[in-house]
């Protein structure tokens, strides 16, 4: 089951990259849903870790095949929820399960932004750790990603935001940033250029590609849902004229990021949700260019689908008349 989950995705993203059969990964998609249908009906299958990794693979495909159904109904995003609350004991610390959790709340969280609504896979769990103890890299990559997660359900959630809240996780953001081992530190940084809309920006390890993005995207969206910023009045000009700033700075290191890490492909996709989310406010020409190129690249290249995003921004930006007119 796990290897045909393996082998469709693999099939399926040569088929949007290349000229591979694209009949070739529906072949093992199908053969892998003829088991993991039935055991997603049992109770005392949802521990199987390879149960769990299948799923979050086979949801990774269906991200792949948003642009030939239309639409993204996230079905197998579903099984998530029984395998995070079947119980702590089935979820150690290095363990498939336990990896699979970490990529399934990514994929919460690609949702959540995309569709502008809270996280929806419980954070209440003992692999969540929101403290700022020592601990090894990885550690502190997924406590920027849980950071990020409680950030979007503050942003989206039903309850109103606060002031207190909003504080307490900007806070949280600071000391995350304060705290963090210096290996999170690029091994190579150079400000952008005339000719480069984004800095360079080199890391040595995916965790921390990982980690430093989750952390960017909890300081652009709690920047732009800044309770602080005035409504009206003479104050609000300036006040938005600096928040439009930072989101752009925020952005531009997203961007550079990614494109100066693209071994390591989440860094790219995250860099998408940045531009998807963000994007609009840039309104210099060539700053709008080297985010389509960024889209374009990632879809390209990864076989994410970005065709839908790149329309909404030029739309945005004024490129392509509105809808309807």
């Amino acid at each position: 089951m796990l290897l045909n989950a393996i082998f469709a995705i693999a099939a399926r993203h040569l088929s949007h990259t290349t000229d591979f059969d694209p009949l070739a990964s529906n072949r093992y998609h199908d053969e892998c849903l003829r088991y993991l249908i039935p055991m997603l009906n049992h109770a005392s299958t949802v521990s199987d870790e390879n149960l769990f990794a299948a799923t979050i693979i086979l949801r990774m495909l269906e991200e792949m095949d948003v642009p030939t159904t239309g639409q993204d109904t996230y079905s197998h995003l579903l099984g998530i929820h029984a395998f995070v609350n079947v119980g702590d004991q089935y979820m150690g610390p290095g363990s498939l399960s336990a990896a699979s959790f970490w990529v399934g709340l990514r994929q919460e969280i690609y949702i959540a932004v995309i569709t502008q609504q809270p996280v929806k896979v419980s954070l209440d769990h003992f692999v969540v750790d929101r403290s700022f103890e020592p601990a090894d890299d990885y550690t502190w990559s997924n406590r920027a990603i849980v950071l990020l997660a409680d950030v979007l359900n503050l942003c989206f959630g039903n309850n109103t935001l606060t002031t207190g809240h909003w504080r307490a996780l900007d806070e949280a953001c600071k000391k995350w940033a304060s705290t963090r081992p210096p290996s999170f530190n690029p091994f190579f940084y150079q400000g952008r250029t005339a000719s480069s809309a984004f800095p360079e920006i080199w890391h040595g390890s995916g965790c921390h590609v990982i980690g430093i993005q989750h952390h960017i995207l909890a300081q652009l969206f709690l920047t732009q849902f800044d309770p602080s910023i005035p409504k009206v009045g003479t104050n609000r000009r300036a006040a938005v004229k600096q928040m439009t700033h930072r989101i752009e700075n925020l952005v531009r290191e997203l961007c550079g990021i990614g494109i100066c890490n693209q071994w390591t492909p989440p860094g790219m996709f995250t860099a998408c949700m940045g531009i998807a989310m963000f994007g609009d406010q840039f309104g210099e020409r060539s700053d709008q260019e080297a985010l389509l190129d960024i889209l374009r690249k990632t879809e390209a290249d990864h076989a994410r689908p970005t065709a839908s995003i790149q329309q909404q921004l030029m739309r945005a930006w004024g490129w392509l008349p509105e809808n309807g007119e």
